[in-house]
């Protein structure tokens, strides 16, 4: 029986027992709630490396009807081998979709389920009863639903993002990575720019490498960002009920941190917009103590000790786009740079923050609005 029509048949049979003639098959059962009663569902299931956003490694999926409680019992591994699966020392994840949209996350012990798959078993005919497990000795659920709170995993554009909870504010603990890859330049050299309709959105790549926004995020313009708004919080490219932060949440999130470590004077060390744009001096705009460390990520910088990533902001360092299409070098721009929704008292210039492995504080920064920059987003208040 060849590929597609194991497939056909696996979705025919559902969930009904089957005997597997010479074959060592290893099933997983999985109890999955939905919302649907007498209603035929397609359920995929598939098995992501390194992070949530990567290319599965493994997938299948099923037509199923759930029973008069709305849960789907589901056999994994039916008619597409677990065995073939092979482990390394690396993060697994496994990801549930429900009519194309995404229902539950977990994490995978690899380990655990590695070793399963490869131990010895008879070779005689096995059925699925006599060789099932449940998907639940092998994973942790990952906080994600439709009930969203701070600290779950957010789904937007096609990708899932972390979100971290530091004082009142609740942050994307991701670069923002959403719209359609353009050149910096086009093909006579000349830049490239972007433009301000959020119903088409253009991002810049490090070196136009798309691998490059798949690990730090695209990079944006300032009018980009901001769908061309120009009123601070602006939604601009954020997910509904989120937005470009502001220069001053900016600095209450440079605030918390600075107390929260017990140092002193932090309302005078990072002052709001209107202080800054009458005072602003360049050398004076790394201030603070080690703020920037603790927002750093503890992987992908070039420093000699891994920070902690004590808040769980997981800062990376993705690099600028600069006005006329060039991109600072690798070995020259080593840092993180982000926007804020606020310009300055010069409308050409916007208000940013930049976080560098040389530097344990917060550099604030008057960027061109024609640079292009990373984009976090901060949750709305509740009214």
């Amino acid at each position: 029986m060849n590929r597609y029509l194991r497939i056909c048949f696996g979705l025919l049979i559902g969930l009904q027992p089957v005997l597997l003639y010479g074959q060592n098959r290893h099933i997983l059962q999985h109890r999955l709630p939905t919302r649907a009663v007498n209603a035929q569902l397609h359920v995929e299931m598939d098995i992501t490396v390194s992070n949530l956003n990567t290319e599965p490694i493994y997938r299948e999926a099923h037509l199923v009807q759930p029973d008069v409680s709305g849960h789907v019992l589901l056999q994994l591994g039916t008619f597409t081998p677990l065995d073939s699966l092979s482990f390394q020392d690396t993060l697994y994840f496994v990801r549930f979709w429900l009519n194309d949209e995404p229902h539950s996350l977990f994490q995978l012990n690899s380990r655990a389920l590695g070793q399963w798959l490869n131990r010895e078993s008879p070779s005689y005919t096995v059925s699925i009863e006599e060789d099932a497990r449940s998907l639940s000795e092998f994973v942790a659920p990952l906080p994600f639903g439709t009930d969203f709170q701070c600290n779950d995993y957010l789904f937007y554009e096609g990708r899932f993002y972390r979100t971290t909870q530091i004082g009142s504010q609740c942050w994307m603990a991701e670069n923002l990575n959403v719209g359609t890859r353009i050149n910096s330049r086009d093909a006579q050299g000349k830049p490239r720019h972007q433009g301000t309709d959020c119903s088409h959105i253009e991002k810049y790549c490090y070196y136009d490498d798309e691998r490059n926004c798949d690990w730090t995020g695209g990079l944006y313009l300032w009018a980009q960002a901001m769908c061309g708004a120009t009123h601070e919080m602006a939604q601009g490219i954020c997910p509904t009920g989120w937005h470009i932060p502001s220069h001053d949440e900016w600095t209450m999130l440079e605030r918390f941190i600075c107390n929260d470590a017990g140092y002193s004077n932090c309302e005078q060390q990072f002052l709001l917009s209107e202080q800054e744009n009458r005072l602003y001096e360049y050398h004076e705009a790394f201030r603070g103590t080690n703020e920037g460390a603790l927002l750093r990520a503890s992987y992908g910088w070039d420093v000699e000790t891994p920070d902690e990533d004590l808040y769980g902001f997981s800062a990376l360092p993705g690099r600028i786009r600069w006005g006329n299409g060039a991109f600072r070098p690798p070995g020259i721009d080593t840092g993180g740079h982000w926007l804020s929704s606020t310009q300055t008292e010069m409308g050409y210039r916007k208000w940013g923050r930049i976080i560098a492995p040389e530097h344990p504080t917060i550099f604030k920064s008057r960027g061109p609005v024609i640079n292009g920059v990373s984009v976090r987003c901060v949750l709305d208040e509740k009214l």
